[in-house]
């Protein structure tokens, strides 16, 4: 649901800031959505959305501390099989901290050059019971490579 969510929200902020029209939407492993945009033509999008990172905040007058891992989570094997960089056929890969209201934007041929060319930790996470392993690409050394765009909220309010 979260994924579904975070999907919608970005598909609404690309094509209405980006000048494009939704076309489709598959939700399979070849790619999410498919966009026409004006300047560029039809795009194809993989979009993972974070709810994992949560910023510090204050609730009730009490400082709560968020976490971040400083990472983004490249997954390529889920419940045991090829899947995420692996084998989409998109054109862009997204990365959509809702929390922290950050979406990152890599060409899919450059993130699998980015990867090939580093040695990044491999990490496990996902949903519980998928064993889902990607590559843990650190935000801060490796920000040159994407396409940021911030201050994209969701939802304000973090229970």
């Amino acid at each position: 649901m979260e994924g579904e969510a975070g999907e919608e929200f970005i598909i609404e902020y690309l094509t209405t800031n980006w000048d494009g029209t939704l076309l489709e939407q598959k939700r399979d492993y070849t790619w999410d959505f498919k966009i026409d945009f004006v300047k560029t033509g039809i795009q194809t999008f993989e979009l993972k959305t974070d709810v994992y990172c949560i910023p510090d905040r204050v609730i009730n007058g009490k400082k709560i501390k968020g976490k971040d891992t400083g990472n983004i989570f490249i997954e390529f094997s889920c419940r045991g099989k090829n899947s995420g960089i692996k084998v989409t056929e998109a054109d862009w890969f997204g990365y959509y901290f809702k929390y922290f209201g950050e979406l990152w934007l890599i060409p899919v041929d450059k993130l699998r050059e980015l990867i090939k060319n580093n040695d990044f930790r491999v990490g496990v996470g996902g949903d519980p019971g998928s064993n889902s392993m990607g590559y843990l690409i650190p935000k801060k050394k490796f920000r040159e490579n994407f396409l940021l765009r911030t201050g994209l909220f969701q939802e304000e309010v973090i229970a």
